[in-house]
């Protein structure tokens, strides 16, 4: 079934067969949304969005991006102590935009009040697309710095084992061997269960709350990336 990319993307009928091949291995995966119509319940789900085909990612720009994210944590850190500055460049924003004012809100009562925290978790994500230069070479141009992003992390660690599978069914075993394993969860729960340590309370729990969102299989797997004593499994049942 080897199939130039060509001639396959030609292939209405099998495109359409692959794509269900694909949905079957996405939630034997877990690859797993609970559906609109009932957020809150597990009786019936669905599979989360993906694409049928893995992006190619030219290994210099993927090293690229690994090697600025360091430096954009900080730069994030930074404008976060920096009132200030944020007071500044978001005084526009929080006129129009309700979500953020409240933060906005709760940033300045935690001033008033005082900070009595000497220690800060950050859960940061750099999106990326690419753009195709007049030579015709591909760059790297950043879309925005995520700062609530813990979401899907766990989703995005099942997906490489979709992707494998259509390119295997496809008979593209060279292409599927070259599929990067990736675990985002382990990283933000390891990054949660450092910041509990530091804490310094051995009677403090971090429970992962998704009472009415869908994506509650994409954090279950944040517990099981961390220390289990640390991180408790995600909580069902119905919203108040």
């Amino acid at each position: 079934m080897a199939n130039s990319w060509g001639s396959l993307l030609q292939e209405q009928q099998q495109l359409e067969e692959l794509a269900q091949q694909a949905v079957d291995r996405a939630l034997a995966e877990g690859v797993l949304l609970r559906t609109p119509q009932e957020p809150s319940s597990s009786n019936v789900v669905s599979y989360a969005p993906f694409t049928l085909f893995p992006s190619l990612v030219p290994g210099a720009l993927l090293e690229q991006a690994y090697a600025v994210q360091m430096d954009f944590n900080l730069l994030v850190d930074a404008v976060s102590q920096n009132a200030a500055f944020l007071e500044r460049t978001l005084s526009s924003t929080i006129k129009r935009d309700t979500f953020t004012a409240r933060l906005f809100d709760i940033h300045k009562q935690v001033l008033e009040e005082g900070i009595a925290q000497t220690v800060f978790l950050g859960l940061n994500r750099s999106d990326y697309m690419f753009q195709r230069n007049a030579d015709g070479s591909p760059a790297l141009k950043q879309i925005e710095i995520n700062t609530i992003s813990a979401s899907f992390g766990g989703l995005a660690s099942r997906t490489p084992a979709v992707h494998r599978h259509v390119l295997s069914v496809l008979g593209k075993t060279k292409e599927a061997a070259k599929i990067l394993s990736n675990n985002p969860s382990k990283g933000l729960a390891l990054g949660i269960a450092k910041a509990w340590e530091l804490y310094g309370s051995a009677k403090l729990k971090v429970t992962i709350m998704t009472v009415g969102v869908a994506s509650c299989w994409d954090a279950e797997v944040l517990p099981r990336g961390g220390k289990a004593a640390r991180l408790s499994a995600c909580t069902n049942g119905p919203s108040s």
